[in-house]
């Protein structure tokens, strides 16, 4: 018996809780893993899973097994992705997930990273949604904001500044605003993925911080709609530079007081981009590639 072939089907029906999802994820029949289960719960002689018509949990052998074999898959992992690595031919498969947003960023990262490592098969799932690791079978996700979680690691990679934004048009028809309490008679459109108030902040070298309470017509969790409120000279936006790249050399938004620092929107938040991923990765090797091209990617204009 293939122990270690055992071993990968037997943690992903552990973490999947499904023989049909462990052979999708591995691309094997529903009747190859039901045998490797079998096969191993027979050299083992003790019963792994409780097996039911709903449902399939680990027994405490199962989990008592489960902990003591997943150092030797994450050591054995490491060790096939380091000897890749050293043939200079990094291969297998990397699952991301991002925020939709991310796009204008994370597209020519990864087409320059499959053109780099060519036989690393990508499979990307960018998503709105927050991602759950196990159930989603993602290796890593970029995010934006830090990431308060003892479950998993998250790196920072960079930021770009932050701009207030509008249409020619608009600034033309309601005038240009000249310093943060100006924006109180402007229609400021504001994200907002909870429901905290909205602050905008604001500083600049020889003067007070300032904080404005914003209000406006619009209040979404969609860059894309906020960017289309403003492009139709709707009102003012809030967003990184790096989001707004393309309207900005295009003169359709036009930066709003330039010599101001915007900062992100809440108090203490922090919109850099991380790269997130779980602990004891088996892909680790593969994530670090990407980390890589991902901070080539930030430029000298990232901090």
């Amino acid at each position: 018996m293939d122990y270690f072939s055992a071993l990968n089907v037997f943690h992903s029906v552990a973490e999947t809780g499904s023989f049909s999802r462990t052979a999708q994820a591995l691309d094997l029949a529903v009747s190859s893993v039901t045998r490797q289960i079998d096969n191993l719960e027979q050299a083992l002689e003790v019963k792994l899973f409780s097996r039911s018509t709903r449902q399939i949990s680990l027994t405490n052998a199962g989990v008592l097994y489960l902990e003591k074999t997943l150092p030797i898959l994450d050591e054995l992992a490491q060790a096939n992705a380091a000897l890749a690595s050293e043939l200079n031919e990094p291969q297998g498969k990397l699952k991301i997930s991002f925020f939709l947003a991310l796009t204008p960023i994370i597209a020519p990262v990864l087409t320059a990273f499959a053109q780099r490592y060519p036989k690393i098969k990508l499979e990307v799932a960018a998503s709105d949604e927050y991602v759950d690791f196990a159930a989603d079978r993602v290796d890593l996700s970029v995010r934006i904001g830090q990431v308060d979680s003892p479950n998993v690691i998250a790196k920072r990679l960079f930021t770009h500044p932050r701009l207030l934004c509008a249409s020619p048009a608009y600034l033309a028809n309601c005038g240009t605003p000249q310093k943060p309490d100006d924006l109180l008679q402007h229609n400021c459109l504001a994200y907002r993925a909870n429901g905290q108030v909205q602050y905008w902040h604001f500083s600049k070298p020889g003067h007070k911080p300032k904080s404005v309470r914003t209000d406006g017509t619009l209040i979404a969790n969609s860059v894309a709609l906020l960017k289309a409120y403003a492009l139709a000279n709707i009102g003012i936006i809030h967003l990184p530079e790096w989001l707004m790249v393309e309207e900005l050399a295009e003169g359709r938004l036009i930066p709003i007081l330039p010599d101001w620092q915007v900062k992100p929107t809440a108090d203490n938040g922090d919109d850099a981009l991380y790269l997130v991923y779980p602990p004891n990765s088996r892909n680790i090797a593969k994530i670090e590639l990407l980390m890589k091209c991902l901070l080539e990617y930030g430029g000298a204009d990232a901090v």
